[in-house]
């Protein structure tokens, strides 16, 4: 089988021709991917791509190529006027909520961060009116899924009265640096767990 000469393929020379390409200029094509690129938009809130994100032996969410810890969340959140104490969630770990997100295919749904505080940016979808307030700041909640999944500080035995104390006095400080000298990874994941 003879391969095809892409230098004179016609195809090829009109795509040159029309890029404004010399014959004689070479083309290096790199597909390399700037992890700090990557970080200074999860700094910002931004959706990544998911093949970037890996789940770590130990659960937690992080980017490949690096040893950080990220967090996700939803950003288009949809509210009623009549909820007037709705809780927002934030994610640290690969639970059962980001499972069934994921195999039901609205995982798209969800941005990556790394930050300290749990205030996040989100967009507010009125339910009622569709009417769409963007980019506000939001307090809000670990996921206790994610707590049972990493049995953080034991929450996944305690009894009630414990996983209410866990769950209220949740630091996100206190978490990032408990899991940022992990530093046994499971190979790169596709946003799946076997």
């Amino acid at each position: 089988m003879k391969l095809i000469d892409f230098e004179n393929f016609p195809l090829f020379v009109e795509l040159r021709k029309n890029m404004g390409i010399k014959a004689d200029e070479k083309i290096v094509l790199s597909i390399k991917t700037n992890i700090e690129t990557i970080w200074n938009e999860i700094e910002k809130g931004a959706e990544i791509d998911k093949e970037l994100l890996k789940v770590h032996n130990d659960e937690t969410l992080g980017l490949k190529g690096s040893e950080e810890r990220i967090i996700v969340y939803i950003k288009e959140q949809y509210f009623s006027p009549k909820e007037k104490d709705k809780e927002y969630k934030f994610h640290i770990a690969w639970c059962t909520t980001l499972e069934s997100m994921y195999e039901g295919k609205r995982y798209n749904r969800y941005v990556a961060v790394q930050k300290e505080e749990p205030e996040f940016l989100v967009d507010l979808i009125n339910k009622e009116t569709k009417e769409i307030t963007k980019n506000v700041t939001k307090r809000m909640s670990v996921c206790k899924n994610c707590l049972k999944a990493l049995n953080y500080k034991g929450y996944a035995q305690a009894n009630t009265t414990k996983k209410k104390e866990i769950y209220e006095n949740f630091s996100l400080r206190e978490f990032l640096d408990t899991y940022k000298n992990s530093s046994i990874f499971v190979d790169p994941l596709i946003i799946q767990k076997d």
